[in-house]
């Protein structure tokens, strides 16, 4: 179960897909750690034509496995 701190991470970590913003902007396939917690994203959107920024992330097991 994701932890009220992973989530408002993960959620600060959305603006971190503009490639104009940002030198390294988060990708599919990137792995995130945060508070002992492991994400994978999955997805990643950024519409400069509706600023929309978004991305899809799913936890990792004990693994490093995508726990769907």
């Amino acid at each position: 179960m994701i932890t009220d701190r992973s989530y408002n991470y993960l959620a600060a970590q959305v603006y971190e897909v503009d490639k104009n913003k940002n030198s390294t902007p988060w990708r599919e396939g990137d792995k995130l750690k945060k508070y002992s917690q492991k994400f994978q994203v999955l997805q990643v959107e950024d519409n400069h034509k509706n600023g929309m920024q978004a991305m899809a992330v799913a936890p990792l097991d004990k693994n490093s496995r995508v726990d769907i």
